[in-house]
């Protein structure tokens, strides 16, 4: 399957749980479905009005399209800021690090309370490299609480990863410490502020 047509499908997402007086502050996920049945709309960045090659910067301010959230998207490494990237066709485009050790972050303004993004490998070209280890990590707006992950890549729908926090989605970071990182993202904000879902 490719990462156009699973991108084009319905974004996936799940419900965040809350038990009693305990309320979880953020939720990962990583199932699409689950992740979009939690949330009531979508803005999706697909980054097609960036043209392929170096962008020369090491931070963007962004809109999503459809419904118009705006975001962040910043490279890092120690006291670098290295530049981003975007590789890929008009329809199929990415963005990413043009060192292998940098740090991605997407960082949402405030009333966000969703994040999901495909996060996978690349190349030195840029081209999509399957098989290498990605950390993504994500907090909630108060910093109190964060989750983390980490997976090999596959270029297909196992590379999503879904997050929500009834408090605000602070940020969501990831990284690779073998191979350069590109990700396409999909941030979603409940009418109310809230996710919906059942527990599961």
């Amino acid at each position: 399957m490719s990462i156009s047509n699973t991108l084009t499908r319905s974004l996936a997402a799940a419900a965040l749980l809350t038990t009693g007086a305990a309320q979880a502050q953020i939720v990962m996920y990583t199932d699409q479905a689950a992740w979009q049945a939690a949330v009531s709309q979508i803005g999706h960045d697909y980054f097609a009005d960036l043209s392929p090659g170096g962008l020369g910067v090491s931070f963007l301010e962004r809109t999503t399209l459809g419904v118009p959230y705006n975001y962040t998207v910043s490279s890092s490494l120690g006291q670098q800021r290295p530049d981003m990237r975007v590789v890929g066709t008009q329809t199929d485009r990415w963005i990413g690090t043009t060192d292998p050790n940098a740090n991605l972050f997407l960082g949402p303004d405030g009333g966000i309370t969703a994040i999901g993004l495909y996060g996978v490998t690349s190349d030195a070209n840029g081209s999509p490299a399957p098989g290498h280890s990605v950390v993504v990590w994500a907090c909630a707006s108060d910093l109190n609480s964060c989750v983390s992950d980490t997976y090999d890549t596959t270029i297909g729908d196992s590379d999503f990863r879904g997050f929500i926090s009834l408090n605000g989605v602070g940020f969501v970071g990831i990284r690779s410490n073998a191979i350069t990182i590109q990700f396409r993202c999909n941030h979603a904000v409940d009418e109310f502020g809230l996710a919906h879902g059942p527990p599961k």
